[in-house]
C-alpha cells in the first residue's frame, strides 16, 4: 500500500469535484488531495505545492484540461497526468493523447481510479533515481523507423488504403505499436477488454483515426540517428520484430490459448523501447554505454547501470505502465533480462526468445554474447528442453514472417 500521495483535483463543476475528492478520501484518508476549479487554480496550486498526480477534465471554460497537462508536463515533468475524458470528439483525444498518460471515463469508479493512480505510482519504485522518473514521466514521442512511416504515408495516399497493409508495417515499429495500443484502449472507445492486435485495433479505431494519429499529430518524433552509429532504430525493431515471432512460436508450442500468445507478442515487440527513451533523450549518455560495449565488451545492460543506474528494461516497463499497458506485461518488460526461473512464465518466455534472437542471429559477433540467465539453464534438463525449443523455432523460422537467417550453433557454447 502507498503511504501517502498529494492528488490534484481539476474540474470545472464543482459537485464533480466533492464527488471525486469523498470518493478518494473514504478509501485513501492517508492521500493529500488538493481541488481546483479552473486550470489557471490547478497551475497556481502546483507552483505552491507540486502534486505527484494530476487529475483533470478535458472539457473546461477557457483553458482547457488538454492545455493545462501540457504545460504540467513542461514545468512538473515529474507529475503523472491523468485525463478525466467525458463526451469529447476524436480529435480532441488524439490531440491531448502526447499531454496524457492516461485516458479514464467519466463518470469513473472510485476503486479503478485509485488501483490506476496506485499502480503508475508504484511502477516508479523500479526507477529510484528522481532524474529518470522524471525523465519517462516527460516523454511523449519516440523515434519512428523513417522507412516505416514513409510507407505507412504512402499507403494511406493511395484511394483505397488497405487496413491488413498498415497493420503490417505498423507491426513493424516499436514506438507505433505502443501509441496505437495506448489509443485504442484508451476508455474514450470504452472496450470490454484490453485489445492487443494490430489490426483489430486498426478495425476498431478506423483509418481516419489512425491516420490523424499517426501523420497529423506529431505524436512521433523524426528519427535523424541521434549521433549514434551503433544504434540504428531499424535494426532494434527488426530484432523486436524477431523477438515476438519466437514469442509466439514458443507460447503456440506450449499450448497455450490466443490472448497468452498475443500478450507474449505485445511485450516482445515492447521488451526494447526503454533503448530508444534512452538513446533519444541522453544521447551523449548512451554513447558513454556504446563505448563500454565496444571498450569492455560488457553485457548493454551492465553499461546502462554504470552509466544511468538503471537499465533500459526498467526503464521501458515503467513508461508503458504509465501509457495503461496491462500489468503482466509490464512485469515481463521489466525482467527480460533479470528473469532467472524455468516456469514457462512470460518473462521467461521474454528472456529466452531475447538471448535465442540475440545469439542465433548474429548481426554483430564482435558484441557480449547474451547468455541464458543462471535457474534457466542449470541443469540438464532444462538444457535439453531449451535446445529442443531453439530447434522448433529453427525448423518454423522460414514460415514465420522474417528472411533474417536463423542459425542456432553455438547458442548453449559455455552457457
Amino acid at each position: 500500500m502507498i503511504p501517502s500521495l498529494r492528488i490534484l483535483l481539476v474540474d470545472d463543476e464543482p459537485h464533480v469535484l466533492a464527488a471525486l475528492r469523498r470518493m478518494i478520501f473514504m478509501r485513501r484518508p492517508q492521500w493529500d488531495i488538493a481541488c481546483a476549479e479552473s486550470a489557471v487554480e490547478a497551475l497556481a496550486v502546483m507552483e505552491a505545492r507540486p502534486a505527484d498526480i494530476i487529475v483533470s477534465d478535458v472539457m473546461m471554460p477557457g483553458m482547457d484540461g488538454a492545455m493545462l497537462l501540457k504545460i504540467v508536463r513542461e514545468k512538473w515533468p515529474a507529475t503523472i497526468r491523468i485525463a478525466l475524458s467525458g463526451q469529447v470528439g476524436i480529435n480532441q483525444v488524439v490531440q491531448s493523447i502526447r499531454c496524457v498518460h492516461q485516458y479514464i471515463g467519466k463518470p469513473c469508479e472510485g476503486d479503478m481510479l485509485i488501483r490506476k493512480m496506485e499502480l503508475m505510482v508504484e511502477c516508479r519504485e523500479v526507477l529510484l533515481d528522481p532524474d529518470m522518473q522524471r525523465l519517462v514521466a516527460a516523454i511523449d514521442t519516440l523515434p519512428v523507423v523513417p522507412e516505416v512511416f514513409l510507407a505507412i504515408q504512402g499507403e494511406f495516399e493511395r484511394p483505397d488504403p488497405s487496413i491488413e497493409k498498415i497493420a503490417s508495417l505498423i507491426q513493424r515499429d516499436m514506438s507505433l505499436v505502443a501509441k496505437v495500443l495506448s489509443l485504442v484502449n484508451s476508455p474514450f472507445f470504452g472496450l470490454a477488454r484490453w485489445v492487443q492486435d494490430i489490426q483489430q485495433a486498426i478495425s476498431l479505431l478506423g483509418l481516419d483515426i489512425i491516420r490523424a494519429t499517426i501523420l497529423t499529430s506529431s505524436m512521433f518524433m523524426s528519427y535523424e540517428k541521434m549521433g549514434l552509429a551503433d544504434l540504428s532504430i531499424q535494426s532494434l525493431s527488426e530484432h523486436s520484430f524477431r523477438v515476438a515471432t519466437i514469442c509466439r512460436c514458443l507460447a503456440a508450442h506450449l499450448g497455450m490459448g490466443r490472448h497468452e500468445i498475443m500478450n507474449c507478442s505485445t511485450a516482445a515487440m515492447l521488451h526494447d523501447v526503454g533503448k530508444l527513451a534512452l538513446a533519444a533523450s541522453y544521447p551523449d549518455k548512451f554513447r558513454q554505454v556504446v563505448d563500454l560495449l565496444l571498450r569492455e565488451n560488457v553485457p548493454l545492460v551492465e553499461g546502462e547501470r554504470r552509466v544511468f543506474g538503471t537499465t533500459h528494461a526498467e526503464l521501458g516497463a515503467y513508461m508503458l505502465a504509465l501509457w495503461g499497458m496491462e500489468s503482466a506485461e509490464v512485469r515481463a518488460i521489466g525482467l527480460h533480462h533479470r528473469h532467472a526461473a524455468f516456469d514457462s512464465s512470460l518473462p521467461m518466455l521474454l528472456h529466452v526468445a531475447d538471448v535465442m534472437d540475440h545469439n542465433c542471429v548474429r548481426l554483430r559477433p564482435d558484441h557480449c554474447a547474451h547468455r541464458f540467465n543462471p535457474g534457466i539453464a542449470e541443469n540438464e534438463e532444462q538444457r535439453v528442453l531449451l535446445q529442443e525449443w531453439v530447434g522448433i523455432v529453427h525448423e518454423k523460422w522460414a514460415d514465420l514472417n522474417t528472411s533474417t537467417p536463423f542459425d542456432p550453433a553455438g547458442l548453449f557454447a559455455g552457457a
